[in-house]
């Protein structure tokens, strides 16, 4: 059976996985291509360097990792599908008002994670990025990902406006961002100006950022998560 049967039926019989795998993939993805713009840069230095050598090996590892990026952009195409409603994320007063066992799954907030890690059943507590240690509380994904687009609308208006034609920051049949929000399943509005989508589970709007913190050329090392809750052992039990 070929990958693309494979990735069909997965699709069809296990959509939530297939979301997942869609997340996943989309991240590794921005990884191997962050990779290989480090070694881009090595490149140009070796060469000016006269290191020939060392620019030979690192033009190999550019030209073998192209291919892996190719893959992943194929399996992706079968992946991603057209209309999903991700759960509405509650804050953490809704929550603890609905799960009578809350204080089961709060977790220490002042733990650090990264946009590199998984954030399905997690919620979080708040970010730190740009280099500041000043915490930003937020209590969904979904108001994470429109502070971080608010801040750098504002840093630099016209970039962010030129993500409505980027195809890199859009989803493959949807649009992220938008001035028209017709398409879109949970437009809101960022300075009055442009539509967000967040329609999105909390793996893809990890993602999202990813991808706007590179275009402004903000470090992602640097961009630290804090959890206040973890739903994975409660999702475990059901399941």
């Amino acid at each position: 059976m070929k990958i693309d049967d494979v990735m069909d039926i997965v699709k069809t019989r296990f959509p939530e996985k297939s979301i997942d795998l869609y997340d996943s993939l989309d991240l590794v993805k921005s990884v191997i291509e962050d990779t290989l713009d480090s070694v881009r840069k090595s490149l140009d230095i070796a060469y000016t360097n006269k290191h020939y050598d060392d620019a030979q090996l690192l033009l190999e590892v550019a030209k073998s990792s192209k291919p892996f990026i190719l893959d992943i952009d194929k399996i992706l195409r079968h992946l991603e599908i057209d209309e999903v409603n991700h759960d509405e994320e509650k804050s953490e007063e809704e929550e603890r008002r609905i799960i009578s066992n809350y204080e089961d799954y709060v977790v220490d907030n002042r733990t650090e994670h990264t946009l590199y890690e998984n954030f399905t059943f997690k919620r979080p507590f708040g970010f730190c990025y740009k280099g500041n240690e000043k915490l930003v509380k937020v209590n969904t994904w979904h108001n994470m990902l429109l502070v971080v687009c608010t801040d750098l609308y504002k840093s630099n208006t016209d970039m962010f406006k030129s993500f409505e034609s980027d195809k890199s920051m859009n989803g493959r049949k949807k649009k992220y961002f938008s001035k028209d929000k017709t398409n879109m399943r949970v437009p809101v509005l960022i300075s009055n100006d442009i539509y967000i989508e967040t329609n999105l589970s909390s793996n893809s709007i990890r993602n999202l950022i990813v991808k706007l913190l590179k275009k402004y050329k903000l470090s992602i090392e640097q961009f630290k998560v804090y959890f206040r809750a973890d739903y994975s052992s409660m999702k475990e039990a059901g399941s």
